[in-house]
Formats: C-alpha cells, sequence, structure tokens
C-alpha cells in the first residue's frame, strides 16, 4: 500500500516537472530552432522516465541488508519516446542547417577622382 502511494506520488510530480519543462523548453526554444526543443524535451523526457523507474523499481521488502533495483515497466514507453525525440530533435538540426556557405559581399565603391 505504502509502495503504491509513493510511487503514484513520484510518477504525478515527474509528471508535472516534464509538462513544465515541455512548456518552458517551447515557449523559449521553438521559434528559433525546433530541432533543439524536440532535443531538450527528449532529455528532459528521459530524466522524468528515470526518475520514475528508479523510485518504482524500489523493493524494500527484502532483508534490511539488501537493496534490490529492479526497471519499471511503466517507464518503458517514456524512455522510447525519449529516444524517438532526441533522434528527430538531431536530424532536425542536421537539416535545417544550410549546404551552402553564406555568401559575403567584399566589394567596395572607390571613386576616381582626377
Amino acid at each position: 500500500m505504502h509502495d503504491q502511494i509513493a510511487n503514484l506520488a513520484v510518477t504525478a510530480i515527474s509528471s508535472i516537472f516534464l509538462i513544465l519543462c515541455i512548456v518552458l523548453i517551447l515557449l523559449r526554444y521553438f521559434q528559433k530552432s525546433p530541432g533543439m526543443a524536440l532535443c531538450l524535451i527528449g532529455v528532459f523526457m528521459a530524466i522524468a522516465a528515470a526518475v520514475q523507474a528508479s523510485v518504482s523499481g524500489l523493493s524494500l521488502n527484502q532483508n534490511p541488508g539488501q537493496f534490490a533495483m529492479a526497471t519499471a515497466p511503466s517507464s518503458g514507453p517514456l524512455s522510447k519516446i525519449a529516444v524517438i525525440l532526441v533522434l528527430g530533435g538531431v536530424g532536425m538540426l542536421f537539416l535545417s542547417r544550410s549546404s551552402a556557405p553564406p555568401v559575403g559581399s567584399n566589394k567596395t565603391e572607390t571613386t576616381d577622382v582626377a
């Protein structure tokens, strides 16, 4: 019972943190660079998945000297989506780069006064 309440609390807190980070990233970076926004959202989603997995994977029902860790099955989709977002963001960053170097004008006007 206590483990379920702790898992629910950590899931709620990490979800709220993730939603706040997504909103802040979208407000800050999406207009400038959508690829960077996707990468950052993926990174924060991976952090939330890791927190959720570490807390829900704790089992304290063992002997007091033992401490077992297991992966949480509920964090699997979050980590998969995080990988897809990061890879998509990196792809967008590479595709949005211009292949031609910017053309600079080094011409200066000169007047010949004789």
